[in-house]
């Protein structure tokens, strides 16, 4: 490129740049500085043969020539030269950001796109035309990538306020216990109103529920227990369970079982519930009854029978 320049003393005669923006390129313009009446200067510039280069992001880079001719180097993959027949000469290049791509730009304006380059318009019907000295592209997107490794997982979040407490499950068997007599020998004597059967063995328990004597039963929590007693007797009879909460003993009326004439069990299986802990359980032949019952031996045959009791807390 040549130029001459005739200089006044006024620095005002510089050449400054002006870009114009087309979509995804910038053209910068080359104007002398604007007045309304004759410059004081005037910028003679002759484009006998301008060349410009510009890297490819693929390695390499492209070279063109006044004409429009794109010569490619290293990676550089080359998608096309300008048409012939220009009517400005070329000026500039720029590639696209992926490098498979780029733009060309004539001295009037007008843009050339080659390769993944979008055409997006040229400034040759702008203010621009014959003046334009380069071209510059603006960032935009492209497609997406792949998707990266994932990363490190990151410190656990603070915890969430609790829920809603669930609704309450059913109720299963808390503590349970059994205890029994085998007559002969147990329960020799005969039962007089007012007074407890005997269980004195042990059978099968959690621990928890035990008794105090051989006829006395400790309850140790306050709940809802499940009762079942059988006891073979000779005489018609009744028997009835009693509730001693700290006061004394108190039969409790609505389990009060009995049976008419023959030898047969008097069996009874029922609720009861304690309002305070260590409560007293009893199997007894009721205060009001005349008559003493006999707990049947060898009931029904030559073996020792049992009489017993199971008790479970069940609420």
């Amino acid at each position: 490129m040549v130029s001459s320049l005739s200089r006044p003393t006024a620095a005002r005669s510089v050449a400054v740049g002006l870009a114009a923006l087309l979509g995804a390129a910038t053209l910068v313009v080359g104007i002398l500085p604007g007045q309304t009446g004759q410059p004081q200067g005037a910028l003679h510039v002759t484009l006998a043969s301008l060349r410009t280069s510009v890297t490819s992001p693929a390695g390499g880079y492209w070279v063109v020539d006044s004409v429009g001719k794109v010569t490619a180097f290293g990676g550089a993959a080359n998608y096309g030269s300008a048409p012939g027949h220009l009517n400005q000469p070329i000026v500039g290049i720029v590639s696209t950001g992926d490098g498979l791509g780029y733009w060309l730009v004539a001295r009037d304006g007008g843009v050339f796109a080659f390769g993944d380059a979008p055409y997006s318009g040229n400034a040759m019907s702008t203010s621009s035309n014959g003046s334009v000295v380069g071209i510059t592209s603006v960032p935009g997107h492209g497609s997406t990538g792949p998707q990266g490794a994932p990363g490190a997982q990151g410190i656990p979040g603070v915890p969430g306020t609790p829920g809603a407490p669930g609704a309450p499950g059913a109720n299963g068997l808390m503590h349970y216990a059994e205890f029994f007599a085998l007559a002969p020998p147990d329960n020799a004597a005969t039962v007089a109103a007012g007074t407890a059967v005997q269980f004195p063995q042990d059978g099968p328990s959690d621990g928890l529920i035990t008794r105090t004597s051989s006829s006395q039963f400790l309850l140790p929590s306050i709940g809802t227990y499940q009762v079942y007693f059988q006891v073979p007797v000779t005489e018609a009879g009744q028997l009835v369970l009693g509730l001693d909460s700290g006061g004394g003993v108190v039969e409790l009326a609505y389990t009060v079982v009995g049976r008419g004439t023959g030898v047969t069990q008097i069996v009874e299986t029922t609720l009861i519930q304690t309002t305070v802990v260590d409560s007293m359980l009893t199997v007894r032949n009721p205060a009001g009854e005349s008559i003493a019952l006999t707990i049947t031996p060898l009931a029904g045959g030559t073996d020792p029978a049992s009489s017993s009791i199971v008790i479970e807390q069940v609420g």
